[in-house]
């Protein structure tokens, strides 16, 4: 702008008139385009459409309970996406959060029944955060293709929560921990759902505001380049993945909680759910671009439409293939609004 307001002046100043260069219709349409399938609008968008039209065909959809049950359901994805946001944006990916989660909740439950609830909670933290430094460190110290080792911790955790509870649930879990994060609410919003948003923002705010958030952006865009520029990559990539076994653990937490036992299937199938909503909402499986907030736009799309699935009575078999539809007509409207 201040070169082109130099060049309009010594035009003046000679006499001479310069030609205003303004945008063809091409550019004009690929701008609008590009605002149209933003994810701070198209996301949000679509969702309050779902909401309407469900509401419309469906009048027990707007009851207090069923809202409610819609944001516990959300909670657990909630926490799981912002755990896959962070691999995928480092340029890297966790497919193991999901059994990481039951895993963590199995721990949790076994330590928790004997030495009480703080501990139980720690320790469920703790196990997730150990599997995460297991998988960066492979993925940094090796350099290991992440689908790989992740694909292997996956069924390394699932075992493990199986061999430890021999197959079966653990029950008997405290009163003072099933109850917040099964039914309790605050100002008529469940305790889980206000953990997962409060967890939302914390992520959002580190990879946003903080040396590690720019960071993992620099490592997702250009690896090489940010290792020439004297970041410590390695220890970078093995804290994304800590980071990302922790909040699993955080999720099998709620998610224990919610259900009252801890199960070595809970988790099976999140970690697709999770990197669905992530790639809906419009968080590049390249790496390097995409918030927080995208990754919840995500999950309050899938969540919603499985809801509405529910009340319309759709099957199980028409809910997955419009689940899958989603996720492709997600990705070809990110790369559209990428060109």
């Amino acid at each position: 702008m201040q070169a082109q307001m130099k060049v309009d002046d010594a035009a003046a100043q000679a006499g001479v008139e310069v030609p205003r260069l303004t945008p063809g219709p091409d550019a004009r349409l690929a701008r609008m385009r590009k605002v149209l399938l933003s994810p701070d609008l198209a996301l949000p968008l679509l969702v309050l459409l779902l909401f309407v039209a469900t509401a419309l065909l469906e009048p027990s959809f707007l009851q207090v309970s069923n809202l409610q049950n819609i944001l516990r359901q959300m909670s657990v994805l909630t926490v799981l996406a912002c755990a896959a946001a962070i691999t995928i944006i480092s340029g890297g990916l966790d497919l193991s959060i999901g059994a990481v989660a039951a895993l963590s909740g199995v721990v949790a439950a076994t330590v928790m029944v004997d030495h009480g609830v703080l501990l139980g909670v720690l320790a469920g933290i703790a196990c997730g955060a150990a599997v995460g430094l297991v998988n960066g460190g492979l993925v940094a110290r090796f350099d290991v293709s992440p689908f790989i080792v992740t694909l292997g911790m996956l069924s390394v955790a699932s075992g493990t929560a199986f061999t430890v509870t021999g197959g079966l649930p653990v029950y008997g879990l405290p009163t003072s921990f099933t109850d917040p994060l099964g039914y309790q609410k605050v100002l008529g919003l469940p305790i889980s759902f206000i953990l997962a948003f409060a967890t939302l923002l914390l992520v959002g705010a580190l990879l946003a505001y903080t040396r590690f958030g720019k960071y993992l952006y620099a490592l997702g865009g250009n690896r090489t380049a940010t290792t020439y520029a004297g970041v410590p990559v390695r220890r970078y990539i093995t804290v994304a993945y800590v980071a990302s076994g922790a909040l699993a653990g955080l999720a099998g937490l709620l998610l224990t909680g919610r259900v009252a036992a801890a199960q070595p299937t809970a988790g099976t199938g999140l970690e697709l759910q999770a990197i669905a909503a992530v790639i809906i909402g419009g968080i590049a499986l390249t790496g390097g671009s995409g918030r927080a907030r995208h990754a919840f736009y995500g999950v309050a799309l899938l969540t919603l439409l499985s809801n509405s699935m529910n009340l319309l009575s759709v099957s199980s078999n028409a809910q997955l293939l419009v689940t899958g539809l989603t996720v492709i007509v997600a990705v070809v409207a990110d790369r559209i609004r990428r060109k």
